[in-house]
């Protein structure tokens, strides 16, 4: 009887996505929804949270909203940069940043690690949500990020808008 070796069959190494968005506790929006998503597309999903929603189901559902610290922030951000380097990391979505202060934390991050693919999907408020509920989120992001692949509307618009470059993926 004779054996003969063969080399081990190459490994496929799924796609890798950042989502950088708040958490929604009940997985219908935020980082929980895009790490569903990720999955069932076959990607490999890693989250930075930036700002937590929680829901009050005995007043209407109505929402709370609560920043994570922009040093947290930096910090989930510096530890996926470090984990998965540039060759591993093939995109990162944007989601709900929620302060002006996230809104530098992540630019400055994505600065100096740019992505190979960037997906804008910025949410302004939380459904049900007064102007408040994320105060000052506006500010500075009216003009979209050039570098972006794709800007998706949450509202009014549901498909996203390709910016010139970038992967053809869409959610």
């Amino acid at each position: 009887m004779s054996s003969h070796s063969s080399a081990p069959a190459a490994l496929h190494r799924p796609s890798i996505a950042l989502t950088i968005a708040g958490s929604e506790a009940t997985g219908g929006a935020g980082a929980q929804a895009d790490l569903k998503t990720f999955q069932q597309l076959g990607v490999f999903g890693i989250a930075a949270l930036t700002c937590i929603v929680s829901f009050n189901p005995k007043d209407k559902w109505n929402h709370r909203f609560m920043p994570v610290d922009a040093e947290v922030i930096a910090d989930q951000l510096e530890a996926s940069f470090a984990a998965y380097g540039p060759d591993d990391l093939d995109t990162v979505k944007i989601g709900m940043l929620g302060t002006p202060a996230a809104i530098g934390t992540v630019a400055q991050a994505l600065q100096a690690r740019p992505s190979k693919n960037l997906v804008l999907d910025p949410v302004l408020i939380c459904k049900g949500s007064g102007a408040g509920s994320c105060a000052g989120y506006g500010h500075g992001a009216e003009e979209p990020d050039p570098s972006a692949g794709h800007l998706c509307h949450t509202q009014p618009f549901r498909s996203p808008l390709p910016l010139g470059h970038g992967s053809d993926r869409r959610r």
